[in-house]
C-alpha cells in the first residue's frame, strides 16, 4: 500500500513488486497503491517506456520484466541503507 508520504520511487517499487510472479491486473495495482486510474497510467507509462514492466496478452496481466526485477532488487538494497 502507498502511504501519503510515499515517493515516486516507492510507488514504482510497489507496482513492480506487485507485478512479480504470475502478474497483476491494473485494478489490483490501484487497490494496493490507492492510485487513481489517471495516476496509475502515468506510472505505467514510465514503467513501459523504460521496459520495466510488460503486458501479457494471453493472461491480460502486467508482469515485471527482467530489467524491472533488477531495478526492484537495487531499490530494496538502497532501502536497507535508508531504513
Amino acid at each position: 500500500m502507498v502511504h501519503n508520504n510515499a515517493t515516486v520511487t516507492d510507488t514504482l517499487a510497489i507496482i513492480l513488486a506487485s507485478a512479480m510472479g504470475k502478474g497483476v491486473s491494473d485494478k489490483e495495482i490501484m487497490s494496493r497503491t490507492h492510485l487513481s486510474y489517471d495516476y496509475l497510467l502515468r506510472y505505467l507509462t514510465v514503467l513501459f517506456q523504460n521496459v520495466l514492466i510488460e503486458y501479457d496478452e494471453s493472461t491480460n496481466l502486467l508482469k515485471t520484466s527482467e530489467k524491472g526485477k533488477r531495478i526492484l532488487a537495487t531499490c530494496k538494497e538502497i532501502q536497507k541503507f535508508i531504513h
